[in-house]
Formats: structure tokens, C-alpha cells, sequence
């Protein structure tokens, strides 16, 4: 079986799930989007989570 990991881009995203947990950021966040996705918009969710807290197993 041919390995083609090494020829997937950017350009081969589909899909974007964007979770933030302060809104306040969004601008920022958005600006660091745009810088990896220019050329090519996949689609794109943005959701504000109220409690995004780190579990520990």
C-alpha cells in the first residue's frame, strides 16, 4: 500500500471545528485562521463553549 500522508495540504481540509472558550478572542483567533486558510475556505464552525475545562483521567 502506497503511503501518500506526505502529499496532503491545507487545501485538502474540509471542515473547520473551532471551539473558544472567550469569545473576546475571536478577532485574533480569525486573523491566525486566515493566515493558514487564504486561498481555500473549507466550511467552517465556531462555537463558544461556557465551561471548557481540562479533565484529567
Amino acid at each position: 500500500m502506497k503511503d501518500n500522508s506526505a502529499a496532503i495540504t491545507l487545501y485538502d481540509v474540509v471542515k473547520v471545528n473551532l471551539f473558544i472558550a472567550n469569545i473576546d478572542n475571536f478577532e485574533e483567533i480569525n486573523e491566525i485562521y486566515v493566515e493558514y486558510f487564504s486561498d481555500h475556505n473549507p466550511a467552517r464552525t465556531t462555537v463558544k463553549v461556557a465551561n471548557f475545562q481540562k479533565t484529567l483521567a
